[in-house]
């Protein structure tokens, strides 16, 4: 009884999400339950992205939220973890005429995501001295992110013919999220202080090893003024020693990550 059970349940699972047909199945019931799980998911997922469903025509919107029912194995048990998977979805399956979508959906889950993060920034420090010569650490709330269009002035108003690459930083100070645009050097120099922890200046003189005709003083006043700037909307923070002798360590003997 049980194995018949289950087996009428996956059966009725299966049809629900429109993958097949099963033969002794009351159709207009199973259509019902359908409608009220495709429901179910605007109702959970639409919230998340409420500029993207501005632009998407309601029909085209139903075709995802279908197709995604459909075909999408969902990885991730969290309910709340829906929108993370319809932008996964997205990714994979880009939205005819609206190229845009996916790294659309994809900002505006990182705003949520930053939002509710749970995340810890060390108590307030001074600023450095020299900040081009100071380790620095990202912020667990802030997200750097790359996209190929301009996602944060996307609008119904305001929608992109061409591909703009763009550079972001998604941050939250005193409980609010906000972004910042930023060049793509800029980009490339925190997400190798971030992984390497590294001082802008170290990092800096080896691009000039690298490439002798760099002019580098302009670099460093961009840096500085940069990095001054990112401290104060507490996106960046000076790496304590311990922390450091624990990066340092764990650099030195990649195996203990094993």
């Amino acid at each position: 009884m049980k194995g018949a059970l289950s087996q009428l349940q996956e059966a009725l699972s299966q049809q629900i999400r429109g993958r097949l047909a099963y033969p002794g199945l009351d159709e207009p019931r199973v259509a019902l339950y359908r409608s009220l799980t495709l429901s179910n998911l605007h109702a959970v997922i639409s919230p998340c992205f409420p500029i993207l469903l501005s632009i998407l025509p309601g029909s085209i919107w139903q075709d995802i939220l279908e197709n995604f029912l459909a075909s999408h194995s969902v990885k991730n048990p969290l309910f709340h973890q829906l929108a993370s998977e319809m932008v996964s979805f997205l990714q994979q399956n880009p939205v005819v005429d609206y190229p845009f979508a996916a790294e659309l959906a994809h900002y505006e889950w990182m705003e949520l995501a930053v939002e509710i993060s749970d995340s810890h920034m060390p108590a307030l420090q001074e600023k450095p001295h020299d900040v081009l010569q100071t380790c620095w650490g990202i912020s667990s709330s802030a997200r750097m992110l790359h996209y190929r269009f301009p996602v944060q002035t996307i609008n119904l108003h305001a929608i992109p013919t061409d591909e703009t690459p763009t550079f972001l930083i998604v941050y939250r100070i005193a409980e609010s999220v906000h972004f910042m645009k930023i060049t793509e050097f800029g980009f490339q120099l925190l997400n190798l202080m971030a992984q390497e922890h590294r001082s802008p200046a170290v990092i800096i003189s080896e691009l000039a090893e690298v490439y002798p005709t760099l002019d580098v003083e302009p670099l460093y006043a961009g840096v500085r003024q940069l990095l001054s700037m990112l401290f104060v909307e507490q996106i960046v923070y000076v790496i304590d020693d311990s922390e450091m002798e624990g990066y340092i360590s764990q650099y030195r003997n990649p195996a203990c990550c094993d």
